[in-house]
Protein backbone atom coordinates (compact mmCIF):
# COMPACT_ATOMS: atom_id res chain seq x y z
CA UNK A 1 0.00 0.00 0.00
CA UNK A 2 1.86 3.27 -0.93
CA UNK A 3 1.96 5.35 1.88
CA UNK A 4 -0.22 8.42 1.94
CA UNK A 5 1.96 11.28 3.27
CA UNK A 6 3.27 13.15 0.00
CA UNK A 7 6.73 13.81 1.57
CA UNK A 8 7.69 10.44 1.44
CA UNK A 9 6.71 10.32 -2.12
CA UNK A 10 8.99 13.44 -2.40
CA UNK A 11 11.65 12.14 -0.89
CA UNK A 12 11.51 8.85 -2.59
CA UNK A 13 11.86 11.10 -5.63
CA UNK A 14 14.57 13.04 -4.59
CA UNK A 15 16.62 9.86 -3.97
CA UNK A 16 16.20 8.53 -7.01
CA UNK A 17 17.27 12.17 -9.47
CA UNK A 18 20.55 12.90 -7.24
CA UNK A 19 18.56 14.64 -4.36
CA UNK A 20 17.29 17.28 -6.86
CA UNK A 21 13.14 18.04 -7.81
CA UNK A 22 10.82 20.86 -9.04
CA UNK A 23 8.19 22.37 -8.03
CA UNK A 24 5.49 20.64 -10.44
CA UNK A 25 6.77 17.50 -9.30
CA UNK A 26 5.86 18.36 -5.79
CA UNK A 27 3.20 19.44 -6.40
CA UNK A 28 2.21 16.97 -8.46
CA UNK A 29 2.97 14.57 -5.71
CA UNK A 30 0.36 16.19 -3.29
CA UNK A 31 2.92 18.31 -1.42
CA UNK A 32 1.15 22.16 -1.15
CA UNK A 33 2.92 25.19 -1.58
CA UNK A 34 2.78 26.08 1.90
CA UNK A 35 4.98 22.62 2.40
CA UNK A 36 7.12 23.36 0.18
CA UNK A 37 7.70 27.03 1.01
CA UNK A 38 8.03 25.55 4.81
CA UNK A 39 10.43 23.26 3.71
CA UNK A 40 12.79 25.67 2.44
CA UNK A 41 12.33 28.03 5.33
CA UNK A 42 13.12 24.89 8.01
CA UNK A 43 15.80 24.07 5.45
CA UNK A 44 14.63 20.45 4.45
CA UNK A 45 14.69 21.87 1.03
CA UNK A 46 17.49 24.21 -0.80
CA UNK A 47 16.24 26.41 -3.92
CA UNK A 48 18.88 25.53 -6.15
CA UNK A 49 16.92 27.14 -9.52
CA UNK A 50 13.84 28.45 -10.52
CA UNK A 51 11.45 26.21 -9.27
CA UNK A 52 13.84 23.21 -9.07
CA UNK A 53 15.22 22.14 -5.25
CA UNK A 54 17.30 19.98 -3.35
CA UNK A 55 16.56 17.53 -0.16
CA UNK A 56 19.00 19.07 2.62
CA UNK A 57 22.54 17.25 2.87
CA UNK A 58 22.09 15.38 -0.43
CA UNK A 59 26.11 15.88 -1.95
CA UNK A 60 26.32 18.57 -4.79
CA UNK A 61 27.45 16.42 -7.39
CA UNK A 62 27.78 16.94 -11.35
CA UNK A 63 24.78 14.52 -11.85
CA UNK A 64 22.90 16.75 -9.06
CA UNK A 65 23.66 20.02 -11.16
CA UNK A 66 22.87 18.12 -14.32
CA UNK A 67 19.26 16.93 -12.88
CA UNK A 68 18.97 20.67 -12.01
CA UNK A 69 19.59 21.90 -15.15
CA UNK A 70 17.12 19.72 -16.73
CA UNK A 71 14.61 20.10 -14.03
CA UNK A 72 14.90 23.84 -14.58
CA UNK A 73 14.61 23.74 -18.33
CA UNK A 74 11.18 21.98 -18.34
CA UNK A 75 9.78 19.91 -20.48
CA UNK A 76 11.92 20.91 -23.58
CA UNK A 77 15.20 20.39 -21.49
CA UNK A 78 17.13 17.51 -21.93
CA UNK A 79 20.65 16.44 -21.30
CA UNK A 80 22.95 15.88 -24.22
CA UNK A 81 24.18 12.18 -25.10
CA UNK A 82 27.43 11.97 -23.03
CA UNK A 83 25.70 13.59 -19.76
CA UNK A 84 22.61 11.52 -20.33
CA UNK A 85 24.43 8.42 -20.49
CA UNK A 86 26.02 9.18 -17.76
CA UNK A 87 22.76 10.22 -15.86
CA UNK A 88 21.05 7.22 -17.17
Amino acid sequence: MPDPDPRTSLAALARSQHGAFSRAQALELGLTRHQLEGGCRSGRFERVAPATYRAAGTPPTWHQQLMVAVLAGGSRCLASHRSAAALW
